[in-house]
């Protein structure tokens, strides 16, 4: 929802704030809920085309515990 509420917006670094700050809160209750570690939102050079908005958002997981392994 966050990139289409966006759509027709100028392709400036005003707009990529903007992005961020629609999909930051969702990504940092998850991270705050202890669903994820972390993520970081990164933007993809479109040289190529001036039309598109590109981006990576890289979730770190918390993994889970499968068993556990004790010596006494």
């Amino acid at each position: 929802m966050a990139a289409i509420s966006l759509m027709f917006e100028q392709n400036t670094v005003i707009l990529w704030e903007k992005f961020k700050s629609l999909v930051s809160p969702l990504l940092n209750r998850l991270q705050s809920g202890q669903g994820i570690s972390g993520y970081k939102i990164i933007k993809v050079p479109t040289p190529e085309d001036k039309t598109k908005l590109a981006a990576i958002i890289r979730i770190y997981p918390i993994y889970a515990i499968e068993s556990f392994e004790i010596t006494i």
